[in-house]
């Protein structure tokens, strides 16, 4: 049975209940820390609410996936008398990255989920219902089979002793599919708007990295949230370019927890190891060359 205290905060369930119920999922109960305006509370559920109810209507055009994934949902609310529970701190901290910052480990988390745990933890009031639902797709399973393509390869380019995760580049851009507009043409100016995004944040790291091997970490000493850092830009820029050439918005692949997923994010690999790929061209400013293609090699060789 888990605990409402974590790490000597005491989080007091909302009074009246704040819940969200999205079926198939069980019922999520928010509690909160540090975060004593009722008005703040409510809204940011009401987004989360929303935000969970557009990606379960998504993900609901995949049953199969849906129902495996409702009743391992069920199976960690039993940890807590058939609760999933979400933390919310709502800090006023923000994580976005701009151009002449350096990286640090502010940059990197919104929210993360302990796993195989019945709760998830939010903890900024910035992008609170994207980050809400990026933990929740965690908990689901969204990201799952990716141990054997972290363990065996790796960039060059990332600090050694690092735990290179590009699940979390997976489930980021399924949280991005599942919030996407209606219609066709609105879903593709939308991942345009993302990909120049995530572009931009990619030529910051770099220039502040120096694209060198090895100095991909931060000024922390931590080796796992320049690895983060990472995948959720540079992989996920990959992933981006090959859904968008493809767009193949709504794929059942795309779902798919554990072939599909680590058959994409290989693809996205091994377009970040070579030099000719479009994601290189994207990532050039100004007509600028980079030095940095080489540390964008991964150890061992990608085997696709």
């Amino acid at each position: 049975m888990f605990s409402l205290c974590h790490r000597g905060y005491h989080l007091q369930p909302c009074d009246p209940p704040l819940r969200i119920h999205a079926p198939p999922l069980p019922v999520v109960h928010f509690l909160f820390a540090n975060c004593p305006y009722e008005k703040e509370r409510v809204a940011a559920v009401g987004k989360a609410g929303l935000f969970l109810k557009r990606a379960v209507a998504r993900l609901a055009t995949f049953p199969a996936w849906l129902t495996e994934a409702s009743q391992r949902a069920v199976e960690l609310s039993y940890l807590s008398g058939g609760k999933l529970w979400a933390v919310a701190f709502l800090t006023a901290q923000r994580r976005i990255l701009y151009e002449g910052q350096t990286p640090a480990a502010r940059h990197t988390n919104g929210g993360f989920w302990p796993t195989d745990s019945p709760l998830i933890f939010v903890l900024r009031r910035e992008r609170f219902g994207e980050v809400f639902v990026h933990e929740m797709l965690h908990l689901l399973g969204v990201g799952v089979g990716f141990s054997d393509l972290a363990i065996k390869e790796r960039p060059l380019c990332l600090a050694k002793g690092s735990v290179f995760r590009p699940q979390e580049a997976w489930v980021e851009l399924q949280a991005n599919l599942c919030l996407l507009p209606s219609g066709k043409q609105a879903k593709k100016k939308a991942m345009e708007r993302l990909r120049t995004y995530v572009a931009s944040r990619c030529r910051i790291l770099l220039q502040a990295w120096g694209g060198q091997s090895g100095l991909c970490s931060l000024p922390t000493g931590s080796v796992h949230q320049d690895s983060d850092l990472f995948s959720y830009f540079f992989v996920r820029l990959a992933l981006l370019l090959r859904l968008e050439s493809s767009q193949q918005w709504d794929d059942a692949e795309l779902l798919e927890p554990t072939t599909g997923a680590t058959a994409w994010t290989a693809l996205a690999l091994k377009d970040l190891s070579s030099p000719t790929a479009r994601v290189h061209a994207v990532l050039e400013t100004e007509g600028e060359q980079h030095s940095w293609p080489a540390s964008l090699a991964f150890t061992p060789p990608l085997s696709i």
